[in-house]
């Protein structure tokens, strides 16, 4: 259950700062930052057969195995049932 109140207090300030510093550096929200990072954990869960698609949304945080399919989509131009069997495939 990682989200930008966590981080902001694991960085030790304000969710306003870490909002601001985390734009001024990466030019992105804590938010879409926590996201990106998700989806890259999946990516590597995928490639390591961790489970099917529903366990790994879970697995990386996503209370919701249609929300994390439309955000993987978005990001990666791709279903991650299709990547998960284009994986298979190419193994």
């Amino acid at each position: 259950n990682f989200n930008v109140i966590e981080l902001s207090k694991r960085a030790g300030i304000s969710r306003p700062q870490l909002y601001r510093r985390t734009h001024d550096l990466f030019g992105r929200s804590p938010n879409h930052l926590i996201k990106e990072m998700r989806l890259k954990e999946a990516v590597k869960l995928i490639h390591k057969k961790y489970g099917n698609i529903s366990e790994i949304a879970y697995e990386v945080g996503y209370n919701n195995p249609s929300y994390f399919a439309k955000c993987f989509q978005s990001r990666f131009g791709i279903l991650p049932s299709w990547y998960y069997m284009e994986n298979l495939r190419s193994a």
